[in-house]
């Protein structure tokens, strides 16, 4: 028997797969489903501490960085230049020259106080990507005016307060699309940060991305992508991971308490499952990445992130490296953001941000646009894009190649795959004692076969498909709310996010229970 009090569906974990699971083939997503997704796989964004600090340049939305900016146009980026001989002796970067190009309109000028960027940057000359085809141009040339943006303070570089982008997504982005003729949805999360202060790589402005594909048949995860420093990619096909092991992704909180180190299932790939490419300075990490656990659902589905400190740039793990890069030791602030900025799509952009995705030039003094990312995925292809935009335009290694070991798309879930899932009784992750949690990190390899099962039922809920079974061994399952261990702050307790059948192996069940025994074996975090 499984005891039933203990079986919980939260309103809003049910709200969210009531609006996707189910989704009819190839019908479009409601605003409020791509809304759901979009906020449902938001990732773990981990920064770095390197050089005796912590991260200092942070993310900012793009209009508050616009409105601190000066748009240029014929703009002239410069190679690396040793310190003092750059034209104000103050730099040692590569695109934070001031003045540079020529001023087309200072959005801090107070003769400019009427003037908003989300309508004065795309309507100047040959600015929209999206119309540029029909200013003059030579034949076989795409208009290229060259427009920057240009801050105006060097205190702004901090960018925001960091409690604005965990609880309101300040500079934290997302652009959805369906895979046509596929049961894949596309997303790209995006971070805009103020500067980037790497050494012989100063700018202003700095964009960096991390895809997943999610099978809407299966409700589940099935690819993630990191694109790193314009030239390395990794691909990691999350359906077929080789095995699981239980893990704490250590971090800092924020002043407010939210964030830190969160629980979370560190997934390993064979070589059949992971793309990597890069130049010869790039070397790519081991092949494994995280799911973190969300704090709502319970289920582990939100990949971590590990930004460069000062770079920014996002690593699946702290092994890999660019050569002359910064650390991405994921040590410094860690949180999941409690909002995203959706994008909109290539159909239906949203249109308070047009200007991040379409600006015919640079968002900053040295990364494109959105749309001129080969991040950015157009469900026609981009070769096919609706603005005639010639591949040369185009920045960053490819995500979406055909024609690697791994493909594009990636494969929907196979029939049965994760359909039956098994569940062990591991007293180190449902015991009780003293309002602690006792774990072991790392312990087990698990699957969700009988013969390496799953050690919780939240991780089994994670992982079966809609409408499958979770076979869970005879014993008692605490259901708890943990006090702080360290800084880990969550509750425990199976909450069930689709329809699944529960059946009991060898004997009683009983979910919501106290456990009274836990394994000497076991420690605290």
């Amino acid at each position: 028997m499984i005891s039933q009090r203990s079986i919980k569906l939260g309103l809003l974990p049910a709200l969210m797969h009531v609006l996707i699971v189910g989704h009819a083939f190839g019908a479009p997503l409601t605003q409020a489903q791509q809304a759901a997704l979009i906020q449902r796989f938001a990732p773990l964004i981990k920064t770095s501490f390197d050089d005796g600090s912590y991260e200092s340049l942070g993310p900012a939305n793009w209009d508050w960085f616009a409105s601190r900016s000066t748009l240029v146009w014929k703009y002239n980026s410069h190679a690396c230049v040793p310190y003092g001989e750059s034209p104000n002796s103050t730099t040692q970067g590569t695109e934070d020259f001031w003045p540079d190009g020529d001023v087309v309109v200072d959005f801090e000028d107070p003769k400019n106080a009427g003037l908003s960027p989300i309508s004065n940057i795309l309507s100047q000359a040959c600015a929209d990507l999206r119309t540029v085809g029909s200013c003059p141009h030579e034949a076989n040339t795409f208009p290229d005016p060259r427009y920057a943006l240009h801050m105006d303070h060097g205190e702004d570089h901090a960018g925001e307060a960091w409690t604005d982008v965990i609880h309101q997504g300040h500079g934290i982005y997302a652009h959805l699309e369906q895979v046509p003729g596929s049961s894949i949805v596309n997303i790209e999360y995006t971070i805009v940060w103020a500067y980037n202060g790497v050494f012989c790589d100063y700018h202003e402005g700095d964009i960096t991305s991390v895809v997943v594909d999610y099978d809407s048949n299966a409700d589940l995860l099935v690819r993630a992508m990191y694109s790193v420093h314009g030239y390395g990619v990794q691909e990691f096909d999350v359906s077929h991971a080789a095995d699981s092991t239980n893990a704490f992704v250590s971090g800092q909180a924020a002043v407010d308490g939210t964030g830190g180190t969160y629980l979370a299932v560190k997934l390993n790939f064979p070589k059949s499952a992971v793309y990597s490419k890069g130049g010869t300075h790039f070397g790519p990490s081991d092949p494994y990445l995280y799911l973190i656990q969300d704090p709502v659902t319970h289920r582990y589905e939100h990949v971590a992130v590990f930004a460069e400190h000062g770079g920014h740039e996002l690593w699946p793990n702290t092994s890999g490296s660019v050569t002359d890069a910064t650390k991405h030791t994921g040590d410094g602030l860690s949180f999941i953001p409690e909002k995203v900025q959706s994008l909109g799509s290539v159909a239906a952009p949203a249109p308070d941000s047009l200007p991040l995705v379409y600006l015919n030039g640079f968002f900053g003094s040295d990364p494109a646009s959105l749309a001129l990312h080969r991040t950015w995925f157009w469900p026609m292809g981009r070769k096919s894009n609706p603005y005639a935009i010639p591949e040369p335009r185009f920045s960053d290694g490819d995500l979406y190649d055909s024609t690697t070991s791994i493909g594009w798309p990636p494969n929907p879930y196979a029939l049965g795959v994760y359909s039956v899932v098994y569940v062990s009784n591991d007293p180190c992750w449902g015991g009780a004692l003293g309002g602690e949690m006792f774990f072991t990190n790392g312990a087990t390899q698990f699957d969700g076969t009988q013969a390496k099962p799953f050690p919780n039922p939240d991780i089994a809920d994670s992982f079966v498909t809609p409408g499958g079974t979770i076979m869970i061994q005879k014993g008692v399952y605490a259901t708890v709310t943990i006090a702080p261990v360290s800084t880990v702050k969550y509750t425990r307790g199976l909450v069930l996010n689709r329809p699944a059948i529960l059946k009991a192996i060898g004997g009683a069940v009983v979910l919501g229970g106290k456990m009274l025994n836990n394994s000497p074996s076991c420690s605290t975090p």
